[in-house]
């Protein structure tokens, strides 16, 4: 959908044809949409929001494009004996410059790893993903690392900014036993 000339709000014929979103907007969609979440509740949240379903990617369990921008969402998770990966990604077909920003603003905490438009952050969401949490650089002290890890509340964030599109892939170890 976008604004036309005489302010009403038009629906795009073509998805291909609608603007990227900025920036923040990819970061913002990323850490409301897939922290603190198991694929079906990312399904829940996205579509509350008005995104579209989409034919999820080979090995992902749900996918979704927004209603108004050239902006995708495809989640899953991978359950191993010790653990769950939670995975979700939000990301664009355009070259967005400024996520990798966004994402370090976000957070707080400089990238472990930059490489060829890519960066890699590791993060602590002390206190959980509901609005009491706070987003703080990995703990040193082994003790507190395993027991946030324990906690759900170590993320992995790997961010891309090329000719390709750009986006966020966030990344949650959760306990097996957290399973929902």
């Amino acid at each position: 959908m976008g604004a036309g000339a005489n302010g009403r709000i038009t629906m795009l014929a073509d998805p291909s044809l609608a603007p990227p979103p900025a920036a923040v907007r990819i970061v913002t969609d990323a850490l409301r949409f897939c922290v603190g979440a198991d694929p079906t509740t990312v399904a829940r949240r996205v579509a509350a929001a008005g995104w579209k379903a989409a034919r999820p990617p080979s090995g992902l369990s749900i996918a979704a494009n927004a209603p108004d921008r050239d902006e995708q969402l495809a989640a899953g998770e991978t359950v191993q004996p010790a653990e769950r990966l939670e995975t979700c990604s939000v990301f664009t077909n355009a070259p967005v410059g400024g996520v990798n920003a966004q994402v370090a603003r976000a957070l707080g905490t400089a990238p472990l790893f930059r490489y060829a438009g890519s960066s890699t952050y590791r993060a602590w969401l002390q206190g959980g993903a509901g609005t009491n949490g706070t987003w703080r650089s990995t703990p040193t002290n082994p003790a507190a690392f395993a027991e946030a890890r324990a906690a759900g509340e170590i993320y992995s964030l790997i961010v891309t900014e090329n000719a390709n599109g750009s986006g966020v892939v966030i990344v949650n170890p959760r306990p097996a036993a957290s399973q929902p």
